[in-house]
């Protein structure tokens, strides 16, 4: 019998399955003649191999274990009956060890150092080290890993890990992921880190001087996570050339916020920690927990007024993990010209009174809001007045209020666009030097940061739309698209002939349009070309006063070379 593969439509890949008969833990006489009756091990399941896929490396009659799954929920697993027998239907990588070998897992022995308490209690190991120890029994051969290393790993809630069963011996089953340390040393695609709490604390709290800080600059220091290297992983090396140990670099603050990263700590004199090891990862740069390496100068400065030269200490940031840093000085890119800019949204003038894009963009949605919900009342109330206005009797008065109610809608319909926009911005870009001056990038993707008392806008390369030669009123002409986005101009499709009335909310959005400005990553696509793209796809935003949306070129179905669409 052979099996057939899944295939994963998106990538055209094929996954190996395998057909399994789950078994227990066969019944067990030890030395002193007590007998162990059949059991199931804790978070892993044994069977044996019934069919496999053809070429497989699987035969029947294999011995695997493979994750245990709660059957009455049908928890995450097939099952099949074959001639009245249920069999599980597992992925060949899903498999953790083959005829006693592990097979995508590292299997690993628990061991526990163990303590004496003041009370004489010993304490097993695993309850009072912040991370888990065992020596390595087997290891794939593909991994970094042999049999016999000492390594230390991921404390799981509990010390619970699913568990195989090899001659009688049971051991953790773990992931590559979850090893930090082998035989001492940071493992290969991992990054220790070392961070001063108490430094950490007061620079999110307060001054060099003392004052107390305002709420959005605690908030803003609370995105900063200072760290320096403690040690560089072989794989995390190649990654990372840049950097070295003992360097400062700029992290992701939630790094802080999961407790499973933590290695050890360093404590003081009254037992509290002063330090904090953890871990970084550093398996592919989508993981984007470094944003940059500070390097620190000294820069001669002369004073005119006691004619003394002296030293200020300076700073610039290498962005690491396609970061760019940008001023926080922004513009909300409306997309109005100036004949109909609304009043609606901040202007330019009012951008300084706002020093955290999230407030700005909170009043302008509640001006929106407001202005739209007060447009319902006041039609409301119109067409209540029309009720008792006789159009036969007072005709103008009736046809001035008709158009008034049908202004106030129009209006109202475009304001809740407006609502539904998504909102761009204009930064200035600092860092790396060769980045155009002007960048146009979703707000959504901005990380506010405070580094040594001045303020950055973190972005990331990905999430660039344009770049410009100008942050003010800026216009079509003024946009050169980056990467692989692409500008539509959608075309509506006009709707055929038909007596019935389809509201605008019950239209299907455009999916076609004319490509107006290309990247320089995009193959295939040119400017003028008519496409269709997929439903909904990519940014809106309004330039020169019509509606556009920028999207990848991936979410282009279909280009056709430039046509007429009537």
């Amino acid at each position: 019998m052979n099996v057939l593969p899944y295939r994963y439509p998106k990538t055209n890949s094929y996954y190996n399955r395998l057909i399994v008969e789950p078994v227990k833990l066969p019944e067990q006489v030890t030395e002193d003649g007590l007998v162990v009756p059949a059991r199931e091990l804790p978070g892993s399941q044994l069977g044996k191999v019934y069919a496999s896929c053809k070429g497989s490396d699987f035969k029947a009659g294999d011995e695997v274990q493979y994750l245990k799954v709660d059957r009455a929920k049908n928890e995450g697993i097939d099952t099949i009956s074959i001639e009245g027998k249920t069999y599980d239907c597992v992925y060949e990588h899903k498999i953790w060890a083959h005829n006693d070998k592990p097979y995508n897992q590292v299997l690993v022995r628990p061991v526990s150092d163990g303590s004496v308490s003041e009370s004489g209690l010993v304490i097993p190991g695993e309850l009072t080290s912040v991370t888990r120890k065992g020596v390595v029994y087997n290891a794939p051969e593909f991994m970094n890993i042999k049999k016999g290393d000492r390594v230390e790993y991921q404390n799981q809630p509990g010390g619970f890990y699913p568990q195989a069963s090899i001659d009688g011996e049971q051991y953790d089953v773990i992931f590559e992921a979850d090893i930090f340390l082998i035989n001492d040393k940071v493992a290969p695609h991992r990054i220790i880190i070392k961070i001063d709490l108490v430094a950490q604390h007061l620079k999110r709290s307060s001054t060099h001087s003392g004052l107390v800080l305002s709420p959005l600059f605690i908030h803003m220091l609370r995105n900063l996570q200072y760290a320096e290297i403690d040690a560089i992983g072989e794989e995390a090396k190649k990654k990372y050339p840049e950097l070295e140990t003992g360097d400062t670099i700029v992290i992701d603050h939630g790094v802080e916020s999961q407790d499973y990263r933590i290695v050890k700590y360093e404590y003081g004199e009254n037992k509290n920690p002063l330090f904090e090891y953890r871990i970084l990862n550093c398996y592919d740069f989508s993981d984007r927990e470094i944003f940059g390496k500070l390097v620190f100068k000294k820069k001669p400065v002369f004073d005119k007024k006691s004619h003394q030269l002296s030293v200020k200490p300076t700073f610039h940031i290498i962005p690491m993990c396609g970061s760019l840093f940008m001023k926080w000085d922004i513009n909300l890119f409306h997309g109005k010209n100036e004949n109909t800019q609304s009043s609606l949204i901040a202007s330019d003038d009012d951008l300084s009174n706002y020093h955290d894009i999230d407030t700005l963009r909170r009043v302008v949605a509640t001006k929106r809001k407001d202005a739209a919900e007060k447009a319902k009342l006041k039609v409301s109330g119109i067409k209540r007045t029309l009720t008792y206005v006789q159009k036969d009797l007072e005709p103008e008065r009736h046809k001035l209020l008709s158009a008034e109610c049908a202004a106030i809608e129009q209006e109202e319909g475009r304001i809740s666009v407006e609502l539904r926009k998504d909102y761009w911005v204009v930064c200035d870009s600092v860092f790396p030097l060769q980045t155009p001056r002007y960048i146009i990038s979703p707000y959504e993707e901005l990380y506010p940061i405070n580094i040594l008392g001045t303020k950055y806008l973190i972005g990331h390369e990905d999430f660039l739309l344009f770049k410009s030669h100008t942050n003010m009123n800026i216009k079509s002409k003024d946009l050169v698209a980056l990467s692989d986005n692409v500008l539509i101009l959608p075309i509506e499709d006009k709707q055929g002939e038909s007596e019935l009335f389809i509201p605008d909310a019950a239209r299907q959005k455009p999916q076609y349009g004319t490509v107006v400005k290309i990247g320089d990553n995009n193959d295939g696509v040119k400017p003028g070309d008519f496409v269709m793209f997929r439903q909904n796809a990519g940014l809106l935003q309004e330039i020169d006063g019509v509606e556009h949306r920028v999207m990848k070129q991936n979410d282009l179905l279909m280009v056709e070379p430039s046509r007429d669409k009537k």
